[in-house]
């Protein structure tokens, strides 16, 4: 789903990890991948030929989505709520391709891992997030971790938040801090 010549210097290269090797080799083929794709995904316009089995296989979220939809013979599947980026890097990561994440798209797969229940794949944002924390970022940062329930995320993020204390408070985002959030900061 990925396209290497997008790439830009600064991003994290995440290799899938649901699959089997076996499995990711196979389906890294475009040609076969489209031969035995049986559905599409609709995101913003966007169609991502997928195959049922191996979504289902490696996702809660469309092992019910393929197997409660009323009519089994639907071969197209709106996803709303989620942005094409978000979702091309979630499947990307699912059918054993390269998830890549920079600052611009991480907010938007942490999102569509979430929402499509690829707890992997929120890990590895998450991490992702952690490695790139900054005293000007470090507060969204935590408020994301506690809106996705990432707690060690939202623990490293407070860490770092008292650590640069000084420097946080310098930033944009400090002064939107809410009265609870500042407090627990201080206090701590």
């Amino acid at each position: 789903m990925s396209q290497q010549c997008n790439r830009a210097e600064g991003d994290a290269i995440f290799p899938g990890c649901v699959l089997p090797a076996h499995l990711r080799d196979f389906l890294k083929e475009k040609p076969q991948m489209a031969k035995f794709s049986d559905a599409n995904l609709v995101c913003e316009g966007r169609r991502f030929p997928v195959s049922r089995v191996v979504l289902a296989a490696a996702s809660k979220y469309f092992n019910c989505l393929f197997t409660y939809k009323t009519d089994h013979h639907e071969k197209e599947f709106t996803l709303e709520g989620l942005t094409s980026v978000g979702l091309a890097e979630v499947l990307a990561h699912l059918t054993g391709g390269e998830m890549v994440l920079n600052m611009s798209n991480v907010c938007e797969v942490l999102h569509a891992a979430d929402f499509l229940i690829v707890p992997a794949a929120s890990h590895k944002c998450s991490v992702f997030l952690v490695k790139h924390l900054k005293p000007c970022n470090v507060l969204g940062v935590e408020l994301a971790a506690k809106r996705f329930d990432l707690r060690k995320m939202e623990e490293k993020c407070h860490e770092f938040a008292l650590k640069h204390l000084e420097e946080v408070a310098a930033c944009e985002e400090f002064t939107n801090l809410s009265l609870d959030n500042l407090m627990k900061l201080l206090v701590d």
